[in-house]
Parts: C-alpha cells; structure tokens; sequence
C-alpha cells in the first residue's frame, strides 16, 4: 500500500469515526464537552490530512509529467542508445470497474487515471492539473467549464468510447427506452 493510499485510508476512517459520533448525537447541544473536543481534534486531523493527500497527489502528477515527458530526436541530439520508458505506478483505492480492455494502446488503469485527471482539470477547474493534461495530450484549453457554448460539456475523443460504455450500462433514460438501431443518420418511421 502506497503511502497516499495510507493516508486516504486514515482519512476515511476519521470521517465514518466523525460520522458515527454525529449520528449517536442527533442533537448537537446534548454533546458532551469531552466529546467535542475529540470532534474538533479528529477535525484538525482530517484537514491536515486533506492537505497531506492534495500534496501527495500533486508530487504523483509531477512524477507522471516527468515518466511521460517525450524529447523530440533531431540530429544533433539522436543517440544509438535507446532509453526505456518507466511503466507508471497508478495510486488507487480499488480496483478500476468500469474501464475495461486496452483501447489505443492504453490500459484501462492508465485510461481512467487520464480521465479522473481531465475531469479534475477541465471540470473542476485544478490548475496544477490542467497543466498535467497539457503536458500529456489531453485537451483541456478548448473548453470552458460550465459555459456549455464554450465546450464545458464536451469529452475529448480519447474518453468517447468509455463515455458511450458507461451510458450503456448506467444511463437511466437507455434502461426504460426503447432502443433503435440504426444504419444511417436518419431513420424514417411510417
């Protein structure tokens, strides 16, 4: 176990602790002061580990930029040696569900680390990883979260394929519909 795993781990077990101890207490004045304040301990706790992880996580998106990073061969600098690229050492939680075989060359580990990395870029609005998408190819300039005119709802190509498995298997409207198939553009119903 990594050490991000860890402190993810701890995390989560201080917030179901956090939890438990609010849902014992429905009503917040019958908390006893001892308890309180093992709550706003756990809680300086919980935000310094936050902060532990966000760290973590942005020294794993350097390393990844580093792994990744492709220097273009021209003459002067072509060698005969042939350097081999490091495979990456994906931090996880669990086990990826709902990415699944290689498409282009690309693990399904590798695929949805991309995409959780684009949503956290172009989505969320990360900056540190929007320059992690930049500097692996993923597209993250052409669109403007939440203004939808500006491609805020658009995937980049290379999450299309993932995208349309994921609306098949969970999309509610494609469960209770009935579904067409089609073998051109447009259908004529008589």
């Amino acid at each position: 176990m990594t050490k991000i795993q860890e402190k993810i781990n701890e995390l989560n077990n201080l917030k179901a602790t956090q939890k438990s101890v609010f849902d014992a207490h429905p009503d917040v004045a019958t908390i006893p002061q001892d308890t309180l304040t093992e709550i706003k301990t756990r809680n300086e706790q919980i935000a310094t580990l936050q902060t532990e992880v966000k760290q973590l996580e942005e020294i794993e998106a350097m390393k990844s930029a580093a792994i990744t990073y492709n220097h273009s061969v021209t003459p002067s600098t072509k060698t005969d040696a042939i350097i081999p690229v490091p495979a990456i050492e994906f931090a996880r939680v669990s086990k990826v569900k709902n990415f699944k075989g290689t498409v282009a060359g690309k693990s399904a580990d590798e695929r949805a680390y991309r995409f959780g990395k684009w949503f956290k870029g172009a989505v969320v609005g990360d900056q540190a990883t929007k320059q992690w998408c930049d500097a692996n190819g993923i597209q993250t300039k052409a669109m403007s979260e939440g203004t939808n005119y500006l491609g805020g709802y658009l995937v980049p190509p290379e999450f299309s394929t993932d995208i349309i498995d994921l609306r098949e298997t969970y999309g509610v409207a494609r469960q209770v519909a009935r579904v067409v198939p089609m073998s051109s553009d447009t259908l004529t119903v008589s």
